[in-house]
């Protein structure tokens, strides 16, 4: 066989084409159902694309929303870790630790801005001005020991973690989330923007969400100038039915991090009416600046709505 009718054989096959014409073909056979209905200029396309499945990497940690909560924060780490589930689900008393956690990042130093879509109607925005803000986390080099590395939970499942029992995040010289010496101003309120919308199906809490995103993303509002930092749904469900990335905080008898006032001191047996009314009034301080326990599968921690008196 000479040169010539071997260059000619090879030409034959050699099918001309574009780039934009195998863009579409490959665009093509990713939406196709079936390879045997493909043309075979495809054919070598879908058998790479078939042949080559590279493993899905886990989530990473440094994509999981920072709370400027401390103990908080590594509360939702160790969830993560043990479930690949990022956002913070409430369930319990959980009003109190979303005033706490809207007081600080409005205020000094974190001066951001907040989206809270209430669908109960219970959100009181009073109680932010009245909340004290936590301080803000400690660098790297300055970090409390705490009694239990947030890294210990990272080899267990999420069955093991619900078997062990809670751990306090408790540092050596620091116990509670203690608030910081700043309180919130009343011009940064007008950074939290409070959308109520009437109850209705997790396709509708969706359409609300997306309506909020957009206006504070491309609208003109009081928080140009801030970082938003997400959004906060109470009475909206679990995150699994409003679907990933679109609440940072959800609330609902399912939430995996459940809040609760700490106990107070009950009367002791034997004490007669009398005696109790004497000592009602220093019974009701204790009550009133008693703190609030957040207890989850991965520890606890405690913290105080409030400045203390």
């Amino acid at each position: 066989m000479s040169e010539a009718s071997t260059g000619r054989r090879i030409l034959t096959d050699i099918e001309e084409t574009s780039l934009d014409e195998v863009l579409t073909a490959f665009r093509s056979s990713l939406n196709s159902t079936s390879l045997n209905r493909q043309p075979s200029s495809t054919a070598a396309i879908s058998a790479a694309h078939t042949s080559y499945q590279p493993a899905l990497a886990a989530p990473s940690l440094s994509k999981v929303k920072s709370y400027p909560i401390q103990l908080l924060d590594i509360l939702v780490a160790r969830h993560f870790r043990a479930t690949q589930s990022a956002p913070l689900s409430l369930s319990g008393t959980h009003l109190p630790l979303i005033y706490k956690l809207v007081a600080t990042l409005i205020a000094a130093p974190q001066n951001k801005a907040v989206v809270v879509i209430d669908i109960d109607a219970k959100f009181d925005i009073t109680r932010v001005l009245q909340c004290a803000p936590c301080p803000p986390s400690p660098a790297a080099d300055q970090a409390p020991i705490f009694t239990e590395s947030p890294s210990t939970v990272s080899n267990e499942g999420p069955i093991q973690q619900q078997k062990r029992p809670a751990s306090n995040l408790r540092s050596e010289d620091d116990q509670i989330c203690t608030p910081d010496q700043s309180l919130v101003a009343i011009d940064d309120l007008k950074h939290v923007h409070i959308y109520r919308p009437a109850r209705g199906s997790p396709a509708y809490i969706r359409e609300v969400l997306n309506s909020a995103e957009h206006f504070i993303v491309y609208s003109k509002h009081a928080s140009v100038a801030r970082e938003w930092w997400g959004t906060i749904v109470i009475g909206g469900g679990s995150p699994t039915a409003l679907g990933p990335g679109h609440a940072d905080v959800t609330t609902g008898w399912k939430g995996w991090l459940r809040v609760d006032r700490d106990d107070v001191r009950g009367f002791p047996l034997g004490m007669s009416a009398e005696e109790a009314l004497v000592d009602r009034q220093q019974r009701q301080r204790a009550a009133d600046v008693s703190g609030y326990a957040a207890t989850c599968a991965w520890g606890n921690f405690h913290f105080r709505e409030a400045r203390d008196e």
